[in-house]
């Protein structure tokens, strides 16, 4: 049992879940498109990454947005990766889970080589996130995340992650609409579902964990070379997750600093 699933079974003390994607990429340099096509790449860089931090969840990818671009459209991202806007249509439903083979396969990959050393967890966007871009359709996500649940449990994941991008507000309608079969199905798997919604305040989910508003890391103090801030979040039990993904330019000692820091799983951290 890996770290990750011992702090679900035992939430009595901390966890801080960093999100590392680009930052991995990076370290080993990698382009972000050869990472998304090439599943062996990808689970090889990710691997260090979590080796080199310690990292107690390990996700397959954080190109949100993927599944629009799966689906026929354009995506428009800014410095940081992040989708800023979309262009042409895109049909979401089960087609699209078989687009997305790659990062299906690098999450089946992780899951087998980090099986006693750290959870992974398998990215969706958000719901809000795919609506604010493209107007799709409830169902059409529903339909949609129920495919790639399916995979993703076949891909032994530990959980789904679906993760918005910065200032979308999330619709507890919506997301009840669109999620509701697919943490059905993370149930009857005993995977967990998760939403980060960061900018948003959702009181209730049918997802098993919600990190919203004021519950995330700012990503801004991971830019800062001193951690004297630390114990408002040291203080907290469960788990904190980054209020998305780290920034690409952070520095490994930063990183490093911040996880020893908090504690929880990672470099020094109290155990």
């Amino acid at each position: 049992m890996n770290g990750f699933q011992k702090a679900l079974k035992q939430p009595n003390g901390l966890l801080f879940l960093p999100i590392v994607f680009r930052l991995a990429g990076r370290l080993e340099q990698i382009d972000i498109n050869e990472m998304l096509e090439e599943p062996a790449t990808s689970a090889y860089v990710l691997r260090n990454a979590q080796s080199l931090f310690e990292l107690p969840v390990v996700v397959n990818h954080y190109q949100l947005g993927i599944e629009l671009e799966a689906g026929g459209a354009t995506v428009a991202r800014d410095e940081e990766g992040l989708p800023v806007g979309c262009v042409g249509s895109a049909t979401l439903g089960r087609s699209t889970a078989e687009s997305l083979g790659a990062i299906i396969d690098t999450a089946g990959r992780l899951a087998i080589d980090l099986r006693d050393r750290a959870g992974v967890l398998g990215v969706l966007t958000g719901p809000g996130t795919l609506v604010k871009l493209s107007g799709a359709a409830a169902n059409e996500i529903s339909e949609m995340y129920t495919s790639m649940a399916k995979k993703y449990s076949e891909a032994k994941v530990s959980g789904i992650v679906l993760a918005e991008a910065p200032t979308i507000q999330t619709d507890p309608v919506l997301l009840q609409e669109t999620t509701t079969e697919l943490a059905n199905i993370c149930r009857f798997y005993g995977l967990n579902s998760m939403l980060l919604a960061p900018d948003s305040e959702v009181p209730r989910s049918v997802v098993d964990h919600v990190f919203g508003a004021g519950e995330v890391f700012p990503l801004d103090l991971l830019k800062q070379g001193s951690t004297n801030d630390c114990a408002s979040w040291t203080s907290r039990r469960g788990l904190l997750v980054t209020a998305g993904e780290v920034p690409a330019a952070t520095t490994p000692e930063q990183l490093k600093d911040w996880m020893t820091a908090i504690g929880g799983i990672g470099p020094g951290a109290r155990r």
